[in-house]
């Protein structure tokens, strides 16, 4: 659809070309042509007008692009921060595997909320974790029930952590250790909640319609009045080079239009699949890597670094 409606821009642009050049080779008198001639000044400046706000459009549309990605990479970040510190924090094991299974889900189901599916959708991932045995049927639906299931995930987290730190708090850790370590637990949450927050915020807003309806008009005008002013020298290469401009700044606006939809599945979308993956690569990779500590510590330490 999108290809259709730029092939009519572009051969409505041709056609009025055409017709103003053949206007100005056999009807229009000379003076006429000799003042259109003269308009170099106002093709010059409504020339630079229109660059500067294809580039203005182009900038913006990167931005949200290179916002999006740069989300996602903290999003990856901040769940290995988590999954380090649980495993760092929590001595009970069935409770830091449970915060795990869910850090895992969270990427997941961000993807799925980005890209309009449902978690269940064949689509995403939900089947997958329903056959491999991660979650059970209650479970995700618990995510999927109330709300949008990245949040959801996050409420388990957040209270998967407080039950945890309570049971630490039956140990010997100091409350001040504790305190400290909840906190570097919910900070982690939050940064999580503001990068899904962020991409639901480039999701949901888009380019004003207004904008871009001036921008097609502007460029329409725009090629009335070059045609005027070229036909009379250049002739019918008239055309041909509104044909060639036209198709470039669509292309432009084109490539604008698919970088505002950074989480589609499309040419210039992000890898959300593989940055999903990664994410539970390293989280799976945090675990073993802290358990491999646990037994470095729990050797001497004499024999392993060796006698000072």
């Amino acid at each position: 659809r999108k290809l259709r409606k730029e092939s009519r821009l572009i051969t409505f642009n041709v056609t009025i070309s055409v017709i103003i050049t053949a206007l100005s080779m056999y009807v229009f008198p000379e003076s006429w042509n000799d003042s259109f001639e003269g308009s170099n000044l106002g093709v010059v400046v409504l020339g630079s007008f229109l660059s500067f706000a294809m580039v203005f459009r182009t900038q913006t549309c990167y931005s949200r692009w290179w916002e999006a990605r740069v989300m996602w990479g903290r999003m990856t970040a901040a769940c290995v921060q988590i999954a380090g510190q649980a495993r760092t924090f929590f001595g009970d094991e069935v409770l830091v595997d449970r915060l795990l299974l869910h850090l895992v889900v969270f990427p997941y189901a961000s993807k799925a909320v980005l890209r309009g599916n449902l978690l269940k959708s064949s689509l995403e991932e939900g089947p997958r974790f329903l056959e491999s045995g991660m979650l059970t049927s209650d479970g995700l639906n618990i995510i999927t029930r109330h709300g949008i299931p990245p949040f959801t995930c996050l409420d388990i987290i957040r209270r998967t952590t407080c039950e945890a730190l309570q049971k630490q708090n039956e140990c010997v850790l100091p409350s001040a250790v504790l305190g400290g370590a909840f906190l570097a637990m919910e900070q982690s949450i939050y940064e999580l909640v503001l990068t899904f927050g962020a991409c639901l915020r480039i999701k949901s807003t888009k380019m004003p319609s207004s904008y871009n309806m001036f921008m097609r008009s502007f460029v329409i005008f725009y090629f009335v009045l070059a045609s005027l002013h070229w036909a009379p020298t250049i002739k019918w290469l008239t055309p041909i080079l509104v044909l060639f401009l036209v198709f470039l700044i669509n292309t432009v606006i084109v490539i604008g239009d698919q970088m505002l939809k950074p989480f589609d599945v499309q040419w210039s979308g992000l890898p959300l699949q593989k940055l999903c993956v990664v994410i539970e690569k390293e989280i799976m990779n945090a675990f073993q890597r802290h358990g491999d500590i646990d037994e470095l510590f729990a050797e001497n330490e004499d024999e392993y670094y060796g006698q000072p």
